[in-house]
């Protein structure tokens, strides 16, 4: 005969210790998502109390949010210690001339769903309709479109601001327009933001990827590198090479830069009009500009030579920055009109 009585025991033990668990609802106070703790106050007193989330929870739950009604627990009967076990049912009342209410955090203005803006025709957006808050109250945002004001003559940008006020109107408010440094307008206090939107000079018709929503001002993005020529016959001896440097919203931009143009692979010399020298590798530097040129003579040496003409990879790049730099591959043709590689 095998006796069970350690165990019913054992069993009735833990069932008096969970029994002896007091749960009550409470409001959250204030949430601590580093510690996953919170610190709330119970039904019958207004002290803060601080509570840890229930174990091998490592976000906050949805319902935990502050001014929420939680419910808490002892856990395994501790008096000691406060635990959250999962939403609760209802706020506890106000002690004595007390409260238990929270402050709550004041809600910025802002959209809080919709409100796409979408390029149209010229300098005409599309915004989407949606919802907003300012001043903690909620308002609908009605669609509708606007049209920006022409854009500003080179070498200026502009950034103009899309906003709405408690008046449901789309506001369009132009920015201070500068070469270098466009200044954003200032979003009135009683308006919400929509989009920032990016003028470039020369816009006529506003690009959803390159204009929406870009407020850095202009600077070096990318380098660009063509040649006159890249299937250069026999009959055929240079071709003219451009360099243009652009910024991110692919406009020309002037400045001061060193450019250095090699032939990597084949053979050939360049040579640039500030020096006049023809060789394998030249360096210059320009002031001002946005793009300059060099010329690619090729070697001249036909098929049965000894060392004949090979087919170039001219690279280009900035001195002072390596990384920014492209590549062209000419070939050359024999006077057989045969590839020399």
């Amino acid at each position: 005969m095998k006796l069970f009585g350690g165990k019913f025991i054992k069993t009735g033990v833990a069932r008096q210790i969970y029994g002896a668990k007091e749960s009550r609802d409470a409001i959250v106070i204030s949430i601590n998502t580093s510690t996953r703790s919170t610190i709330v106050r119970i039904q019958g007193t207004d002290e803060d109390i601080y509570a840890p989330w229930p174990e091998g929870i490592f976000q906050a739950p949805p319902w935990l949010r502050v001014g929420s009604c939680v419910r808490v627990h002892h856990p395994k009967g501790n008096a000691t210690k406060i635990q959250m076990e999962g939403p609760g049912s209802m706020i506890p009342t106000p002690v004595g001339a007390g409260s238990v209410l929270p402050t709550q955090p004041a809600t910025a203005n802002v959209v809080i769903v919709g409100g796409a803006v979408t390029v149209d025709t010229g300098m005409d957006l599309d915004i989407a309709s949606g919802a907003y808050r300012i001043s903690n109250a909620s308002y609908s945002l009605t669609a509708g479109s606007v049209t920006l004001s022409a854009a500003p003559s080179s070498p200026n940008f502009r950034i103009d601001m899309l906003s709405v006020g408690v008046d449901d109107v789309i506001d369009v408010t132009a920015g201070t327009p500068h070469a270098t440094a466009p200044v954003a307008p200032t979003l009135a206090a009683d308006h919400a933001l929509i989009k920032y939107i990016m003028v470039p000079y020369g816009t006529t018709q506003l690009d959803q990827a390159l204009h929406v929503g870009k407020t850095a001002a202009p600077a070096l993005f990318a380098l660009e590198f063509a040649m006159s020529d890249v299937e250069m016959l026999w009959a055929d001896t240079t071709s003219t090479g451009t360099i243009s440097l652009t910024d991110q919203y692919e406009k020309p931009i002037p400045g001061n830069y060193g450019f250095t143009v090699e032939v990597s692979r084949g053979n050939g010399s360049i040579e640039h009009d500030s020096d006049g020298s023809s060789t394998t590798s030249i360096s210059w530097t320009e002031t001002s500009v946005s793009s300059d040129t060099f010329v690619y003579t090729r070697a001249g040496n036909d098929h049965d030579a000894g060392t004949p003409d090979s087919s170039p990879i001219l690279k280009a790049y900035l001195t002072d920055n390596s990384d920014l730099y492209a590549e062209v591959w000419i070939e050359l043709f024999d006077s057989l009109a045969d590839y020399m590689p």
